[in-house]
């Protein structure tokens, strides 16, 4: 799946937020790492999936994650 334009592409960036929660909450606990090591690892899973817009998506995407905790 690759990043696209229109409710495709919105549809996808959702998908990519998704799949990176979902990988960083696994790594976190399954593989008893801190939180934010399982992000990086989760992040750098993006890009080859979904596409580097997608990717620089999920990173603001945690960007402000963070700025709210």
């Amino acid at each position: 799946v690759r990043h696209g334009t229109g409710r495709n592409g919105v549809r996808e960036m959702n998908e990519a937020i998704e799949h990176f929660e979902e990988r960083a909450a696994l790594i976190e606990y399954d593989g008893k790492e801190k939180r934010i090591h399982a992000e990086s690892l989760a992040l750098r899973e993006i890009a080859p999936k979904y596409g580097s817009e997608a990717a620089k998506a999920v990173y603001a995407h945690l960007q402000n994650r963070r700025a709210q905790s």
